[in-house]
């Protein structure tokens, strides 16, 4: 896909998308729904698709059609009118240039390809969407994320929980996981996802075991202040440096054992996706409103809202 302002491109996807349903719409309502001038619109799309905005609908209705023939059993001449054209003929001769068949061959054979060659690399996705090629991009920006996710998370959950009082804090409710107690609280929550960022990064250093002594929320925050931040140097730099599998032996233990990198990172992944759920649905419980989502997809898209 070609260099373009991802912006006017989302754009022209939208205007695109919104209205596969309605293939009549021509080249100019296309421009205006994306709040475009024709001439602009029909730039923007020669730059990023490499093809006219009609020619680019028209390919994504005839996937749409490619798809619906192999995975429906509506009749071909609805699928037809659906993709835009006026007579079966007409789309049979579309369908036929585009996959080499007629389309009565492609139901039989229950053919489930569907994407017609093209220079973008954009094409239909069903059910109804629109699928972009990947960007080119560093294979570990996948778990730096879910890293800084998770750093990030805990630190607005610390910061959301400083006007609970104790009896909220310290009421238990059912822990039901394979190991440790049957009950936790909200502070104990808290205290673990803390505590987990501390002791792993002692075991990676070498370091002292950290001190649990203090709990109130405004000691949790100052302490996550500094080890939030701290493990996550460490682990994103053992990871950069391709150090995931290197092991080392983890003297906090009783007795001592041997753990990897990459094992002690997707420990405190899991388990803090755990105790960060368990305390944003015991906050809300507990009338906290606007709390950070456990789920990185909604902290990925932050900056799109």
């Amino acid at each position: 896909m070609k260099a373009t302002d991802p912006d006017r491109l989302a754009a022209l996807l939208d205007a695109v998308s919104g209205c596969l349903d309605d293939p009549r719409l021509s080249g100019g309502d296309l421009a205006r729904r994306a709040h475009l001038s024709r001439f602009h619109f029909d730039r923007l799309a020669a730059a990023a698709l490499g093809e006219p905005p009609g020619a680019f609908r028209r390919r994504l209705l005839l996937e749409r059609a490619a798809y619906s023939l192999a995975t429906t059993d509506r009749p071909v001449t609805t699928i037809a009118f659906d993709a835009g054209y006026g007579s079966l003929e007409a789309f049979s001769r579309a369908f036929y240039r585009a996959f080499g068949g007629p389309p009565s061959r492609h139901r039989l054979r229950r053919d489930t390809r569907f994407r017609i060659a093209c220079d973008s690399g954009i094409h239909f996705h069903p059910p109804g969407g629109i699928r972009l090629p990947a960007t080119e991009g560093d294979p570990m920006t996948v778990l730096n994320d879910m890293i800084e996710h998770h750093v990030w998370t805990v630190g607005e959950l610390l910061a959301k929980a400083q006007p609970l009082t104790p009896k909220v804090l310290d009421e238990t409710f059912p822990y039901n996981v394979d190991y440790g107690s049957d009950e936790t609280s909200i502070r104990e929550l808290l205290a673990q996802l803390v505590f987990s960022c501390e002791r792993w990064t002692a075991a990676m250093e070498g370091g002292a075991a950290p001190d649990e002594t203090e709990n109130s929320v405004s000691a949790l925050r100052e302490r996550y202040a500094a080890a939030g931040a701290r493990w996550s140097r460490s682990v994103t730099s053992a990871l950069a440096d391709g150090r995931s599998g290197e092991t080392f032996i983890d003297a906090l233990c009783e007795p001592p054992r041997t753990f990897t990198y990459g094992g002690a990172v997707t420990h405190v992944l899991t388990y803090g996706a755990l105790h960060r759920s368990l305390a944003i649905g015991a906050m809300r419980e507990a009338g906290v409103s606007e709390l950070p989502s456990s789920d990185p997809i909604h902290w990925a898209d932050r900056d799109k809202d």
